[in-house]
């Protein structure tokens, strides 16, 4: 099925990579975007190494290491990227000058197109997990993205104050105990160092979240550590992260067929590609593209297809109760997980952390328990309260039109 008027409904990075690459393969291609032409993605957007597809690698910065604290510190076996939001949002507008894209602030081009792809963000509902995060973004002399491999003097050493990436650092700098456990996040921006406090996963609203994030990432830049650097830099702006989690308006491979006979696809956070463990979704949003379009081109068998329904479908199932585990758990049974997760062969992280397979999802989970054993607090949960797990899953799955 060649030249197939697709319709993209929401231009964040997942609906604007997929028009692009929709573009790429031949296909007719408008969207709507009620911010347009005036749009803009303030939030920062990170991927693991192994999740950019050769098509998508121009619009990340190059990759570069990162560690973990549990607090045992480590540097992870895999690298880290970050979106290069100017290039992927660039190639949008050129698309749309160059009138190949066609984009408007209404939905003007649904009636005419094949296919409509649903992309309007993460579904916030009651009962979903929240990811949460508020960091700073600080400039400093030493802020590019190649400074983390070479200094770009080779005279000065700019990194002696300057904190390296870092994908978790679980040490506590809090007894709140009333509230969830969190971690802190550094990676470079586009414009210095993001430095943020993050909650991975939890059950409690928004609202009653932020300022105690922002009191313990405030208590955590006056400890020597970062002292010096964040008294000598600048902050250039506040970011402040909520993510509804483990929600999905309907999974990304189950399409509909409205009345007029074109089918929808509901795609990235809004088709339930949030990892609920994890809170990443451009990633997994990014491999989908390709398998998407190619369902749309008729090319996949339909073995093939129940198939990879199958995996995708187990893998949320998997993670899901991932999440739901997390939101329980206290600071300190958290920092041993992932002290025992940060332990296992990279092929084995990257399986979860990716969420390709449900097959593979389940075999790194088993690997896990042999790491941490049955009566890990972490786990006690399965065996000690199995229905309220179970029920808590259920009824975020059930939320979905699927």
């Amino acid at each position: 099925m060649a030249d197939v008027h697709i319709h993209v409904e929401g231009l964040g990075p997942a609906g604007a990579a997929f028009a692009l690459r929709a573009l790429e393969r031949g296909h007719h291609v408008t969207a709507t975007e009620p911010k347009w032409p005036d749009l803009t993605w303030p939030a920062t957007y990170g991927v693991l190494e192994a999740d950019v597809p050769a098509w998508a690698d121009k619009w990340f910065h190059p990759p570069h290491d990162v560690t973990a604290h549990t607090p045992t510190q480590r540097v992870l076996p895999y690298r880290y990227r970050m979106m290069n939001k100017s290039a992927l949002l660039g190639d949008v507008r050129l698309a749309a000058e160059q009138g190949q894209l066609t984009v408007t602030a209404a939905t003007s081009h649904t009636s005419h197109a094949d296919i409509v792809i649903r992309s309007h963000g993460a579904t916030r509902i009651d009962i979903a997990l929240f990811q949460l995060a508020v960091g700073y973004v600080f400039a400093s002399s030493a802020r590019t993205f190649s400074s983390f491999d070479a200094h770009p003097h080779p005279d000065i050493d700019f990194r002696w104050h300057q904190p390296e990436p870092r994908f978790m650092d679980w040490r506590k700098t809090s007894n709140a105990s009333e509230f969830p456990p969190s971690f802190l996040y550094i990676q470079p921006v586009e414009d210095g160092l993001l430095i943020e406090e993050t909650i991975l996963v939890t059950h409690l609203q928004p609202h009653e979240q932020l300022d105690e994030l922002k009191r313990r990432l405030h208590q955590r830049l006056e400890c020597p550590e970062f002292r010096d650097f964040t008294r000598s830099a600048k902050i250039t702006r506040e970011e402040e992260v909520i993510i509804p989690m483990a929600t999905r308006a309907r999974a990304w491979y189950r399409p509909t067929t409205v009345v007029d006979g074109k089918r929808q696809f509901y795609f990235g956070a809004n088709g339930g590609l949030i990892h609920p463990a994890t809170g990443y979704s451009v990633g997994a949003s990014l491999n989908a593209v390709d398998e998407t379009l190619d369902f749309i081109a008729g090319k996949q068998t339909t073995l093939a297809r129940l198939g990879a329904v199958f995996q995708r479908e187990l893998a949320y199932w998997l993670r899901q109760i991932g999440g739901e585990l997390i939101a329980r758990a206290d600071h300190s049974t958290l920092a041993d997980f992932f002290d025992c997760f940060f332990r296992l062969p990279a092929p084995q992280q990257l399986a979860y952390l990716t969420g390709h397979s449900g097959v593979e999802v389940m075999k790194t989970m088993w690997a896990l328990r042999r790491e941490t054993g049955f009566n890990h607090p972490f786990l006690q949960p399965l065996w000690k309260n199995p229905r309220s797990v179970y029920r808590s899953v259920k009824r975020r799955i059930q939320h979905g039109g699927d």
